[in-house]
């Protein structure tokens, strides 16, 4: 069960996590999203957030220096309140780094049509 859909036009409907960071983060993988100018990020309504909370949303892209984490630049966010948006991601044309500490670290440069989605569930403030 997934909290989470995004949608790139031309895409397919991606609703599971590509990575797990950690309980509260994970990121999402949009196959061949990189082309396309706005994605859609909705509740699924299959898993419940806690109250208080916000998933928070953010564009990963491939850092800037050699070594460096990937950039995670926000977006916006989606709650039980406003359960679904659209985000301009037409930035997103670099290749996209692989996790650190991934399976495919190694092979990001295969990536670079990948449009990577990052998000955080964090309480409202």
């Amino acid at each position: 069960m997934s909290l989470l859909g995004v949608v790139a036009s031309g895409c397919p409907l991606v609703t599971a996590p590509s990575y797990v960071l950690d309980p509260a983060t994970c990121v999402y993988t949009v196959p061949h999203g990189a082309a396309s100018p706005h994605i859609v990020v909705f509740l699924t309504g299959c898993v419940a957030l806690p109250p208080g909370y916000v998933v928070r949303l953010y564009l990963v892209t491939p850092p800037q220096i050699p070594g460096q984490p990937p950039l995670w630049t926000p977006l916006g966010f989606v709650a039980q309140e406003k359960p679904s948006a659209v985000f301009k991601v037409a930035a997103a044309t670099a290749p996209v780094a692989a996790v650190p500490g991934s399976a495919d670290e190694s092979s990001s440069s295969s990536r670079g049509d990948e449009l990577v989605v990052g998000v955080k569930q964090e309480p409202m403030t």
